[in-house]
């Protein structure tokens, strides 16, 4: 997804889907509704996804994009 430049922004235990619990190459993502495209490592500030599940920078409404976290 990265290299394609989509960021999902809402990755929870919800959104991982394993067809066959044996082999975990069938994980599958589901739900892109709060995806975006990143392209030239855009930055972010948008406050987005499942609180529980949020990262750090984004509960504390700091800048972020697909690879770095600024304070």
């Amino acid at each position: 997804m990265h290299r394609n430049d989509i960021v999902h922004r809402d990755l929870k235990p919800d959104n991982i889907l394993i067809a066959n619990k044996n082999d975990l190459s069938t994980i599958k993502l589901i739900d892109f509704g709060l995806s975006t495209v990143n392209s030239n490592n855009c930055i972010e500030y948008e406050y987005c996804g499942t609180i529980k599940f949020m990262a750090p920078e984004q509960i504390d409404q700091r800048m972020y994009n697909k690879v770095l976290v600024y304070i």
